[in-house]
């Protein structure tokens, strides 16, 4: 059993602790092997867990306003990555309304320009199983 009571002394902020046997012998024990005084011991066990316990209470807080932001900054991408791929679909849409009617003011036949699209889409996928 751990008993703290503050020291009665007046001007002194000092706290006492009273500790069972079995603990006081373990304290002792642990502070031989490590060449240092009980209290020095006491002070990091507690600041070790008021630490522990502070960083535990951070994560609690801070986990699900990161998972928030995550969550956010995600949808935001996703629209982002939707309206550029629709402005490549456009663009590639006008680039070929464009060449095709270049084409054809050329003066070559629409028949032959729709069997080089078939043939360039056959290339294409064809390069690029080759690569």
């Amino acid at each position: 059993m751990i008993e703290i009571s503050k020291s009665k002394r007046p001007g002194q902020d000092e706290y006492l602790l009273r500790l069972d046997d079995t603990l006081g012998d373990q304290l002792r024990t642990i502070a031989a092997r490590r060449d240092t005084t009980q209290r020095a011991l006491i002070e990091e066990a507690v600041r070790t867990y008021v630490m522990a316990d502070t960083a535990g209470q951070n994560d609690a807080d801070l986990a699900p306003l990161i998972s928030r932001l995550i969550q956010d900054q995600h949808i935001t991408l996703g629209k982002g990555f939707r309206s550029l791929q629709v402005r490549l679909g456009y663009e590639v849409i006008r680039m070929q309304y464009v060449l095709y009617e270049f084409m054809t003011q050329a003066g070559i036949p629409g028949s032959q320009i729709a069997t080089w699209r078939e043939e360039g889409w056959r290339f294409a996928v064809k390069e690029f199983r080759r690569k």
